[in-house]
């Protein structure tokens, strides 16, 4: 008994990496876990070859900070389509998503209290993704990550919708009026 107990703590004291296999990143960094990215368009026309991405430590991308816990694998509470089934978002696409939040006008940061959900498919027929402005919730869906509108593309309409709620009477007018 002795000896499988001595055992055991060598072996768990010689192996850190079953313990912990996220690493530490310096400040304006986040950990990238290895996975596998498609191929894509990015929004200025670059094409993203496929290949297995190695984990490694990634600057924070303009807007990390605010929208990284923004995103949510749930359901949004109130949500009217009753067919359309939640997703748990995967690597890649959080880290497309980052890139898309990146090059967003600043007005995009603006907006407080909103959620960014992920789903399989819209039951409203090819849509990339839906907003519901009042909750402040935008759910994009699998064909959000292969549509031929990029994703910042697609991510900056659907939050201009919830801007565009958010404005408050002045402010629609002096819009009007200069737009």
């Amino acid at each position: 008994m002795v000896r499988v107990s001595l055992f055991l703590g060598v072996l768990l004291f010689s192996f850190p990496v079953f313990s912990d296999t996220k690493q530490k990143c310096g400040s304006n960094k986040h950990w990238v876990d290895s996975h596998f990215r498609r191929s894509y368009t990015r929004y200025d026309g670059t094409r993203v070859k496929a290949t297995q991405v190695e984990g490694h430590c990634r600057k924070n991308p303009r807007g990390y900070e605010k929208w990284h816990q923004k995103l949510s694998n749930k359901r949004p509470k109130i949500w009217g389509y009753t067919k359309e089934k939640s997703k748990k978002w995967t690597i890649e696409e959080v880290h497309r998503l980052y890139e898309a939040i990146s090059v967003l006008p600043d007005q995009i940061f603006d907006i407080d209290d909103i959620r960014i959900h992920r789903m399989f498919r819209s039951q409203n027929g090819l849509n990339p993704a839906t907003t519901s402005p009042p909750e402040k919730v935008v759910t994009l869906y699998d064909l959000a990550f292969v549509h031929e509108d990029s994703l910042a593309q697609i991510l900056s309409h659907e939050l201009s919708h919830v801007l565009y709620e958010s404005l408050t009477p002045e402010e629609f007018k002096k819009q009007s009026l200069t737009g």
